[in-house]
Parts: structure tokens; sequence; C-alpha cells
């Protein structure tokens, strides 16, 4: 046997009853937050080893980033059976990992980099000013002064 609660003229069981609460609750609660957009600050652009990353780097640290990408089919093992999703990287690469689905082949050094890079996340970012305001280094990337 269900238990039920009469609620605004309906029998409703104590579960609905419970739903009802919670979903008027956080409907209650709920605020809206817009964040101000984060770029890179001042000397830094968007690395973009992969679409969405903003991690800040020198100019030239995106310059190998992109250059990594465009080298990766060069760097996978040919003698592999295995395709670990794309295959395995050659015997003196490593997968780049610059986000866990990161799986361009890159040297020791390059490696080295993306985790140095990564650690500086924090202090490579910014808050961006206004969007026409927004100066932009004069490449076209995002920075903030």
């Amino acid at each position: 046997m269900t238990a039920t609660v009469r609620f605004n003229g309906k029998n409703m069981r104590a579960q609905q009853l419970l739903d009802l609460a919670s979903k008027q609750i956080l409907d209650f609660t709920e605020e809206s937050l817009t964040l101000p957009p984060i770029c890179c600050a001042p000397t830094y652009v968007p690395r973009a080893a992969f679409e969405g990353d903003d991690v800040g780097v020198p100019l030239a640290d995106r310059a190998a980033a992109l250059a990594e990408n465009a080298a990766a089919a060069a760097n996978y093992s040919t003698n592999s059976t295995k395709s670990i999703p794309y295959g395995v990287c050659k015997t003196t690469y490593s997968w780049r990992q610059a986000y866990m689905g990161d799986y361009v082949c890159v040297n020791s050094s390059q490696l080295s980099q993306v985790a140095v890079d990564d650690a500086s996340f924090r202090s490579h970012v910014g808050i961006c000013p206004p969007s026409p305001s927004r100066p932009t280094a004069g490449r076209g990337f995002n920075t903030c002064y």
C-alpha cells in the first residue's frame, strides 16, 4: 500500500511530494551566474594543442604545439599492431596528454614543456575586459592588459 498525501487539492504519493518540494527549492535558490570570459595574461596566447585549449603560453610554445599536431602521424610506430587509441608512439616519443585524450606523440622536451605550461595555467590567465575593448596583442589572440 502506498501512502498518499493531500496537497493543493490533489492526492500525491509521498515521493511525488518530495520531488515537487525538491524542484521548488532548486527553482527558488537557483541564481543565474554569468562569469566574465577568461583570456591569456599579457605576453601569452592560447596554446591551441586541441580545440578549446586556453592554456596561456608564449607564442613560440603555441607554434610548437601546432607543429606537433601537424607532425602527429609521423611520430607513430609503424611496427605496432596496437591501436591504443591511435597507435603507439615511436621509441623516443610519448603521448603529449595536454588533456586526457591527447594522443599526439612528442619527444621528452616537448612533453616536459606541456607539463610546465599546464602547471603555470593559473598564473597565465586573466579576466577579459568587455568585448569591444578586448585587446588582441595584434595577433588575433585574446590577451588581457
